[in-house]
């Protein structure tokens, strides 16, 4: 007899194949909420998520069904596939700009500044010890 979550688990499915991500999802989440040692709801979640294109969600799904049961070579390969995404969104993103660009005179005046501060205070302290 198929058990509860068995069910939901093929609804799911279902709803994936048929692209509706957000009913897939909601099913996946339905089953975890009953019972998080569910791998295959955490797979399948993982898989709905990277389709969608939120994939560091998906990794934490993927590691949560992984830890479950590791080495499973589905897993790991979607896992693979998963990164491999993000790492090309991270290399397609614009480096982060400083909020304030200083300009590189105040920069260098404020070295000499620190500089001079330094050499007159060993002057002042090497004068008081003679």
């Amino acid at each position: 007899m198929t058990s509860e979550p068995d069910l939901l688990f093929h609804e799911g499915k279902a709803a994936w194949r048929a692209g509706n991500l957000q009913q897939a999802a909601d099913l996946f989440f339905e089953i975890l909420e009953a019972d998080d040692q569910y791998h295959l709801a955490w797979n399948a979640l993982g898989v709905v998520y990277s389709q969608a294109g939120e994939y560091e969600e998906a990794d934490t799904c993927f590691k949560n069904a992984l830890f479950l049961t590791p080495d499973n070579p589905v897993y790991l390969q979607n896992r693979g596939k998963n990164n491999r995404k993000l790492e090309a969104l991270w290399e397609k993103s614009e480096p982060v700009k400083p909020a304030v660009k200083i300009p590189h005179m105040y920069i260098i005046m404020g070295i000499v500044i620190v500089i001079l501060i330094i050499v007159i205070s060993y002057f002042l302290l090497l004068k008081q010890s003679i």
